[in-house]
């Protein structure tokens, strides 16, 4: 004879009923990465492409590709991302104002270095990531452009009391 648990169920209030011999559920699908810092990047469409066709063919997202090719070009393979098991599709990646828009998620600490870079080179989190993704794919026409900083004189502006 099976014995029955009663377990709540979730938000119904109602009760449900299990058999006390089955064991749990196996966990199944992809181990977690751990915790992810979320970049957007927005490549023009030449390297948007190229992204694409060498994520496709290593078994990557494009904001997993993206990652690779940071880790590599910063000489840190730990963050390289594993390929995923399964087979990768082509999406239809949305394209806007000339531009892909991949989400890239980077290991925390991976991430706060990409930060620090992006800051001391003038630019945003996921222009640094096209930067890199840029440099590594030997395509210079697509890096994004460096905002030019503005030399302001320290003068004294007399101010009103």
């Amino acid at each position: 004879m099976t014995t029955m648990i009663e377990q709540p169920s979730v938000g119904s209030g109602a009760v449900s009923s299990t058999p006390a011999n089955l064991p749990a559920k196996p966990v199944r699908g992809r181990p977690g990465k751990g915790a992810r810092d979320a970049i957007v990047a927005r490549p023009d469409i030449d390297l948007g492409d190229t992204i694409i066709y060498f994520a496709v063919r290593a078994h990557l997202t494009p904001g997993e590709y993206m990652v690779k090719l940071a880790a590599e070009r910063l000489d840190m393979p730990e963050y390289i991302p594993a390929p995923m098991m399964r087979t990768v599709r082509v999406a239809d990646h949305a394209i806007r104002n000339g531009h892909y828009a991949f989400t890239a998620k980077p290991p925390v600490e991976f991430g706060a270095i990409l930060k620090d870079n992006a800051t001391e080179n003038g630019l945003s989190f996921g222009d640094y990531m096209v930067l890199l993704a840029a440099e590594a794919l030997e395509m210079p026409d697509s890096k994004p452009s460096v905002p030019e900083q503005l030399e302001i004189a320290k003068e004294a502006v007399p101010t009103a009391a």
